[in-house]
């Protein structure tokens, strides 16, 4: 199932009819107390399987809504496993450079050569783009020993990349892929999902 349906599915109004099951088997209910009274008006029966087909329709969509959910979880985690594999691409190049990132106009050729053609580049399955991440540019070239808190300094980002080597200074807007949240990646190695309702800046200076 395609970003764009499980986006759809997860806010789809009719996932909100499931509580017409409730009010259904009450109905239902009521209705076999006064069949027994010989009371039964039409209009109550015509209710009752209205009532009957919004619950099952709501129940159907609701869980569906949890099933496409869960592919949004599966999709964030993805995209969060490749930045953290590109992630470790970049720290095994320090090693043999001092320690040193590699510059912001080939860093992602840089990973790409340690990893094997066809191994990358790795696509984030929210986003249609090849490539869909970009080096923080205040970090390229610079030396890991310098870094004063790589736990909170950002080494790459999610980009609506046109090129490989794409590097930012900032956290795009059309980097929101994964339920209003984009994957961050630090200095130290973690990733994490950046929520779009947080208010505390991003570090991107070293």
């Amino acid at each position: 199932m395609s970003h764009k349906w499980n986006v759809l599915l997860v806010h789809h109004p009719l996932g909100l009819l499931w509580p017409f099951l409730l009010l259904a088997a009450v109905t239902t209910l009521v209705i076999g107390v006064l069949r027994r009274r010989g009371t039964v008006s039409r209009l109550l029966l015509r209710l009752d399987t209205l009532f009957w087909v919004l619950g099952i329709v709501g129940a159907v969509m609701a869980i569906v809504g949890e099933i496409a959910c869960a592919g949004l979880v599966a999709e964030e985690f993805q995209c969060g496993s490749a930045m953290k594999e590109l992630a470790t691409g970049l720290f095994l190049y320090t090693e043999d450079w001092d320690r040193g990132l590699p510059p912001g106009d080939r860093w992602f050729d840089v990973v790409r050569s340690r990893a094997g053609e066809g191994t990358l580049p790795h696509p984030c399955p929210a986003y249609r783009g090849t490539y869909a991440y970009a080096m923080n540019a205040f970090a390229a070239g610079i030396s890991l020993e310098t870094v004063e808190a790589p736990a909170d300094t950002v080494l790459l980002a999610e980009y609506p990349c046109r090129t490989a080597n794409e590097t930012t200074t900032s956290l795009h807007p059309q980097a929101y892929r994964h339920h209003d949240a984009a994957n961050i990646a630090y200095l130290d190695g973690h990733v994490i999902a950046w929520g779009r309702w947080r208010t505390e800046p991003l570090r991107w200076q070293p």
